[in-house]
């Protein structure tokens, strides 16, 4: 005979949604330590996720190399460890020489995928990022590279477009304190989809922390 709990966890697969009741009693529940079918119904719940998951993405696991090349940031916002305001933290910035070497090290462990990731530290991107995505693309074969830049930029969407295997990230924040507006940023999520043959995205954040 099915708990309460698993008959919530059920209707949770099939309908994709609870009310906040219902998931505020089935989250406590779960970790009540004084449940005594707890192991019982969580295991019920990550047997119902994996089907799902499976159902849409299959069993296959991307790996990606993350290079975080600076985290120095023109914005301030609120979320963020690294927001402008943030004097807490130890500022850096990975020369175009380090962040090849990072690619190469990669690489030689199997990374095919790469992440260029960092703050909205708009001269060094401007100045340096297209050399080093085309640096990269021209250097191993088979490298797909997810480059989360200043969403401003343009100058770094046009390396090694043409492939289809460059994407460039675009943050579409709402709670924000931002230098870059969020009409700027889906204007050049546009344009660059639009005129470069590369691979946009975008992320949505709508209940940031504050």
């Amino acid at each position: 005979k099915m708990t309460a709990n698993q008959q919530l966890i059920r209707q949770l697969k099939r309908n994709k949604n609870l009310s906040g009741e219902k998931f505020l009693q089935l989250l406590t529940s779960l970790t009540d330590e004084e449940n005594p079918h707890r192991r019982k119904e969580q295991e019920y719940l990550f047997a119902a996720a994996r089907e799902v998951r499976e159902n849409i993405y299959g069993k296959d696991v991307y790996v990606r190399g993350l290079i975080e090349f600076s985290n120095i940031c023109r914005n301030n916002c609120y979320y963020c460890g690294i927001r402008k305001d943030n004097r807490k933290i130890q500022r850096y910035r990975l020369t175009p020489e380090e962040i090849l070497y990072c690619a190469r090290e990669g690489y030689s462990l199997g990374f095919r995928t790469f992440v260029l990731q960092g703050g909205e530290d708009r001269p060094f991107i401007e100045e340096h990022m297209e050399e080093i995505i085309r640096t990269i693309k021209r250097s191993f074969r088979i490298v797909r590279l997810l480059c989360r830049l200043a969403s401003g930029t343009e100058r770094g969407t046009n390396a090694g477009g043409k492939q289809g295997q460059t994407a460039i990230c675009f943050g579409m924040r709402r709670r924000w304190t931002s230098i870059t507006a969020g009409c700027t940023r889906r204007r050049c999520f546009w344009k660059n989809e639009r005129t470069v043959s590369i691979h946009c995205g975008n992320w949505d954040m709508r209940w940031a922390p504050v």
